[in-house]
């Protein structure tokens, strides 16, 4: 009886440090999500201003060979 309960106290402590090594993959893993999609939106943000530019510097040249 005594190894039975050894045995199933064995099991659980393995189950469970499987369970705090899953719980920290995830944590991890939503860490990793939260760098990538602040990124996404700094990139985002970045292509924006970069679009806006040349579409001025477009206008510019154009308004610049509209006067010769």
């Amino acid at each position: 009886m005594r190894q039975q309960a050894e045995e199933q106290e064995q099991s659980l402590k393995s189950q469970e440090d499987e369970l705090n090594s899953k719980k920290q993959e995830l944590e991890d893993l939503k860490q990793e999500e939260a760098k990538l999609e602040q990124q996404q939106r700094d990139s985002r943000d970045q292509l924006e201003s970069l679009t806006k530019n040349l579409q001025d510097t477009q206008l510019q040249i154009s308004q610049v060979i509209g006067k010769f």
